[in-house]
């Protein structure tokens, strides 16, 4: 890990024991965790990060994005379906859903997804 990234981590996890409730600083720490090659401490971070947010599609939806880009596949679909059960209608939680069944040859759940999301708004 280089200084920089070992000094960012640092500073992070003291931030977080001043101020464990901010939110912005655990989404920097997860992204910093995830950066430096420490997969069980970020996630660790984001269901920490969920636990704060849970009640906000987006926030949630932002956490499954994450895993996502992480490739932290079957966490990311977790999180999207944390999120439609806030918000049923979520477009993009639906396609991005639909995505991962894609990418695992669940096409069935896939092509579900996708109708949801592509479907007009109540």
């Amino acid at each position: 890990m280089s200084q920089s990234l070992q000094t960012r981590l640092e500073q992070l996890r003291r931030h977080r024991q001043l101020e464990p409730d901010n939110v912005a600083v655990l989404q920097q720490l997860a992204q910093v965790l995830f950066q430096a090659g420490q997969r069980a401490a970020c996630l660790e971070v984001l269901s920490e990060l969920y636990q704060r947010v849970r009640e906000d599609a987006n926030q949630v939806r932002q956490i499954a994005a994450f895993c996502l880009r992480a490739e932290f596949y079957e966490e990311a679909a977790d999180y999207y379906r944390k999120c439609l059960s806030i918000r049923p209608g979520d477009n993009q939680a639906h396609n991005d859903l639909a995505t991962i069944h894609q990418k695992h040859g669940r096409f069935a759940d896939a092509e579900g997804h996708f109708l949801a999301a592509i479907a007009p708004p109540d």
